[in-house]
This record gives C-alpha cells, sequence and structure tokens, in this order.
C-alpha cells in the first residue's frame, strides 16, 4: 500500500469513524461476488432454456 492510500484511509477512519469505514470496504467486497452470481444465474437460465448440460 502506497502511503497517500494509507494516510487516506486513516483520515477516512477517523473522520467517519470505524464501522461505516467498515461497513463500506465489506460493502464494496460484496459487490464483486454479487456481480459474479448475477453472471452465473445468467448462464444458467440460458442453459435451461436450451435444455443444455451448464
Amino acid at each position: 500500500m502506497s502511503e497517500e492510500l494509507l494516510a487516506s484511509v486513516v483520515t477516512a477512519i477517523s473522520n467517519v469513524g470505524f464501522p461505516i469505514f467498515l461497513s463500506i470496504y465489506l460493502l464494496n467486497k460484496m459487490e464483486t461476488k454479487i456481480d459474479a452470481m448475477i453472471t452465473a444465474i445468467q448462464e444458467l437460465t440460458v442453459a435451461i432454456r436450451t435444455n443444455q448440460p451448464f
């Protein structure tokens, strides 16, 4: 982590508080997993419609 990024993270924690910062971090991390689940569901829907094994 660069010093500039670390400084901005520390500033964010001190400004908005740890719980809010943690919530934002976890929501951001979960977003990529939700996107992957959406893609998998869409692929599964196509496979079911075409009656092909997935």
